[in-house]
Order: structure tokens, then sequence, then C-alpha cells
């Protein structure tokens, strides 16, 4: 039996064996982040056989077990939440006769289904009265840009495009 990392967010069910030492990081690592949140080096995971261990190699943001940050080595246990920057994993045991069974195969396994979405409170409509401003029932913030903006910029576009094709006409015809 092996361990694996299966993770959870951002994306759900992508599946990483932990062998011997996994560098963890932004850049040349054997398992790479893009965020700026993770470190060039972030993290190392060493794994024997079906214990694995994390070290936080001084990251600036730091590497949770379990929403708890650690300062030293870790060790990983199975159903263990791993976190490095917005990238969260669920550590897993994988019995390696059946991962040799499924490559055989070719089967995939499906990766686990996300979570479902908290409900979203819909506040009750505020009623309107005859000549007040949407810009007086909004949150409080600046008021976004007014739909005469929006269109001016809309027919900038066009005109740009429409100008642009004309050329390439005037270019082709003049060939």
């Amino acid at each position: 039996m092996s361990l694996e990392l299966i993770e959870l967010e951002p994306l759900p069910g992508r599946r990483t064996p932990i062998d011997a030492e996994v560098a963890v990081g932004r850049q040349d690592c054997d398992l790479t982040i893009s965020s700026p949140q993770v470190s060039r080096r972030h993290a190392r995971i060493e794994s024997s056989g079906d214990r694995a261990e994390v070290t936080d190699l001084g990251s600036r943001n730091g590497t949770f077990v379990n929403d708890e940050r650690i300062a030293e080595a870790r060790r990983l246990e199975p159903g263990d939440s791993l976190r490095i920057g917005d990238t969260v994993w669920e550590v897993a045991v994988v019995d390696a006769a059946a991962a040799t069974e499924i490559e055989a195969r070719g089967d995939v396994p499906a990766p686990p289904p996300p979570p479902p979405a908290p409900p979203v409170p819909v506040a009750p409509a505020t009623p309107v009265a005859a000549g007040e401003g949407l810009a007086e029932l909004g949150d409080g913030g600046p008021p976004g840009p007014s739909a005469a903006r929006r269109m001016e910029a809309t027919l900038i576009c066009y005109a740009v495009v429409v100008l642009t094709a004309i050329g390439v006409v005037a270019y082709l015809v003049a060939r």
C-alpha cells in the first residue's frame, strides 16, 4: 500500500502519488502549484510505504495540515487535509495491486463529486418610489459605469473592427 494526494480544491479529483520525496512549490518542483501564495520551494513530502511526512521549507504563507499551520515535520495520516496556498488535498491510501489492475485495464476512477454549493440567501426586494435613482438602492459603494458609457465603449469597439476590416480589404485590393 502507498499514499496519494487527492485534490479537493481547485481541481477536484486530480490524484498525485506520494513516491519517496515530492518537492512542492511554484517553480522547478515535482508538484507545481501556480499561485502567488505558494513559495518557489514551499514544502517537501517524504514517503516510505504507507507512511508520509510533510515539512514546510520556510514558506511565507505556511503549510497547513487539518487547518493547523505546521512549524516542523508532520506525519500525514489517511484522511488528513493538506493545504498549500489555495490548493487542498486529502491524503488517501492506495492499494498497489488495485492501482496496477486499473492501469492495466485503462480505467480511470471517476473523481469524487464536488461538494454541494451552500445556499445563497436572497434579500427581499425593496420597492422603488417614482423618481428614486438606482444608485440610492445600492450597498453604498460607488456606482458602476452608466449605460451610456457602456454603449459608448461598445460602439468604439465596433468602429475599430469595421475600420480594420476596411483597411484589410483596401490592402488586398491594392495588391
